[in-house]
């Protein structure tokens, strides 16, 4: 009897207000439909936008894994759920081409995702670089926006500053 295949589910999401449940569900289904056992990586509340070496145990432990050969078969929704980093994404292709590593995207149909076809690797790149510069603007539009609400005298969000009091209407 031959041992069955196990996809490895990876999901990530990077705020506390998120959570993965959705995802885990589409790669459980997916590997319900490719008859492969399956085991979950979870990295709830990382985010993408840091190296995944000093701040995603999870994928980290996965990648150790792919180097020693143990996994063949990564479904994430989406590539940039394994990061926001070209540096770190360069690394990821090494080791998927040297592997000879399998990666499903679920929002992608769960096609699988070919660092060796020049143009979807050149197609993956460029998201990355934009998905990530995105996302800092968004941050900092974030953080602007509750800076001009405080200088306003809004309750921002958290605990209110000592000394201060929070009105019905949300003003400090």
């Amino acid at each position: 009897m031959s041992k069955k295949e196990t996809l490895h589910i990876y999901v990530r999401c990077s705020t506390d207000n998120q959570n993965v449940d959705r995802q885990i569900e589409l790669g459980k289904k997916f590997s319900k439909q490719m008859n492969m056992n399956y085991k979950i990586w979870n990295d709830e509340h990382k985010s993408g936008l840091k190296s995944f070496e000093d701040t995603r145990e999870q994928f980290s432990e996965l990648m150790w894994e792919v180097d020693l050969g143990y996994v063949k078969h990564i479904w994430c929704e989406d590539y940039s759920r394994l990061t926001r980093l070209l540096d770190d994404q360069m690394k990821i292709d090494t080791r998927v081409l040297e592997n000879n590593l399998h990666i499903y995207e679920g929002l992608n149909g769960n096609q699988e995702y070919q660092p060796n076809d020049t143009m979807k690797r050149m197609y993956q790149i460029m998201k990355t670089m934009m998905g990530s510069d995105i996302k800092k603007e968004e941050i900092k539009k974030s953080i602007d926006r509750k800076i001009q609400k405080f200088r306003q005298g809004f309750y921002v969000r958290g605990n209110v500053s000592f000394g201060f009091d929070k009105t019905e209407d949300n003003y400090l």
